[in-house]
Parts: structure tokens; sequence; C-alpha cells
């Protein structure tokens, strides 16, 4: 695929399609598209940009085969996943980590599990390790899988 200025939904669209495919080309065009927009989100937000905006362009990379057209536009998810790491970090938490602990098919039924962790301040300004489990359950649609479930505690 070209790259090409996105302009659209439709054209963020058809680029998150094309990323939920593998397409490393699709991820630098959205990239060149919507970089501007959502580092400005960040900029309000926190410090370490950079760091920021990776966060979001590898989730995007992670989750672009559960995107879903008919849950508005291409943007807002980004929009959404840029505030949500940017008010992380600006609250001071970094080191995410998310671990795969056990990948289960039944049908067209994927559960994945595991754990996930972040460092992060506590009330009192020290450092503390927080971390949970989690839980994604993913069903097969064809060439694509939806996301059924994704909880996490």
């Amino acid at each position: 695929m070209p790259i090409v200025k996105a302009s659209d939904d439709a054209d963020l669209a058809r680029l998150i399609r094309s990323v939920a495919e593998g397409d490393r080309t699709a991820l630098r065009a959205l990239y060149t598209a919507t970089a501007p927009k959502l580092l400005g989100i960040i900029l309000r937000i926190v410090q370490d940009r950079g760091d920021a905006l990776q966060e979001v362009f590898v989730r995007i990379w992670q989750r672009a085969g559960s995107y879903d057209p008919n849950g508005g536009t291409p943007i807002r998810g980004a929009q959404a996943i840029a505030s949500f790491f940017a008010d992380l970090r600006a609250k001071g938490f970094k080191d995410h980590k998310i671990t795969v602990q056990d990948a289960t098919t039944k049908g067209d039924t994927l559960i994945l599990t595991g754990r996930w962790q972040l460092n992060g301040p506590t009330d009192g300004g020290d450092t503390q390790s927080y971390g949970g489990n989690w839980v994604n359950v993913l069903e097969r649609q064809g060439d694509r899988w939806r996301t059924v479930l994704h909880t996490w505690n």
C-alpha cells in the first residue's frame, strides 16, 4: 500500500484495517496522518512526549484487529488511547508491562490470560509496583477477531 495522506474517516478506517492485517506501511501512513493531533493531546498532559506517543502507536498496532468502524470515528479511539497513556505518565506511572500467561482456543473463540504491571508513585511519594490479572476473550468473525471481553483487576 503506498503512503497516502489520510484526509477523512474512511481513509483512517482503511489504514486501521490494513494495520490489523500487519501492514507496516499502513501503520507509517496512519502515524503520518494522526501523530500531530495525538502529540498535541500528549503535549498538554505529559513531559516525556515521545515515549507516550510511541506507546499509543504500539497499542494501535496490537489492537487494530479489534477496530469496529461502527463504533465511532477512527481518530476517537486513538485519542482515547493517547489520553489514557499521557494521563498515566503525567501522574508518574511508567514501565507498563503485559505478559501473556495462557492462550486457549475453543472453536472460533480465543481466550487469553495474563498479568499486567507498572511502576508509579504512592501517596507518600515513593515508587511502588502495581499489578494484576487480565483476561481477553476474542471471537473470530471471518478473517478478523472481535473483542468480546477485556477485563483486568
